[in-house]
């Protein structure tokens, strides 16, 4: 009821096999984790793109709303799976706020909680609404989710989840500190963010190889290990 959800995948017939529920983030290459599909062959695996990124733009696409639109997509169509939610940076803001029973872990890769902070990312955008002056559409996406116009940054606060905090979690993060100086994009992921999402009874932490950063994945060894991840997760459930 919130607007279309776009998604790729493959739901095995077997519904004892979990879910790995792929929720990706803003402004992603256009198949981003579609080999999740064929590199999981065993693996039940949905790919779902934020709504408004190569896919419909919706009125309000808050990570709340997302959430819930989810959370109405798995009541109607995986009732009863056990379910793996797999989020990478802003899609992950939409992860751990969903509330239904079939989520029994969750996989969060590069996620920020708040926004004041990511300056390569609030630039980034920037240079998206000098391009595109009249895009309404995607001035709202990126006020409503990041607080960031041609003028201000608004700080978006997502520290309160609405998740079951008691489900295990896989944080994933780039090597590289929020606070490096260096050209490409360093881990959105800071200190407070870490202590908040590893407070929980079942958590661990996995840092990327050296030189990652937001991008976690940039090299064979790097996609290696998200993988190895993803597997660990899913035979574990």
């Amino acid at each position: 009821t919130k607007g279309e959800l776009h998604m790729v995948g493959r739901l095995h017939a077997d519904r004892e096999r979990p879910v790995l529920l792929t929720v990706l983030g803003a402004f992603p290459p256009k198949a981003q984790k579609h080999d999740l599909v064929t590199g999981l062959p065993d693996e039940s695996v949905l790919v779902c793109r934020y709504p408004g990124m190569h896919s419909t733009t919706w009125k309000d696409p808050s990570p709340l709303t997302v959430a819930e639109a989810l959370d109405e997509f798995i009541s109607a169509h995986l009732k009863g799976r056990k379910i793996v939610a797999y989020g990478l940076s802003t899609g992950c803001l939409v992860t751990l706020n969903l509330q239904s029973s079939e989520v029994c872990h969750q996989v969060a890769q590069e996620p920020f909680l708040n926004t004041a902070h990511l300056g390569p990312f609030i630039a980034y955008c920037r240079r998206f609404l000098e391009i595109e002056p009249n895009n309404r559409a995607l001035a709202n996406f990126i006020w409503t989710i990041f607080g960031i116009s041609r003028t201000d940054a608004v700080d978006r606060d997502y520290r309160v989840f609405r998740s079951n905090s008691s489900l295990p979690l896989d944080l994933i993060v780039g090597a590289r500190s929020p606070e490096s100086a260096t050209k490409a994009w360093p881990s959105f992921t800071r200190e407070e963010d870490r202590r908040i999402l590893l407070d929980r009874p079942s958590a661990r932490l996995h840092v990327g190889p050296e030189g990652t950063g937001h991008d976690v994945e940039p090299t064979p060894e790097a996609r290696a290990m998200v993988k190895a991840v993803l597997s660990a997760v899913l035979a574990s459930v």
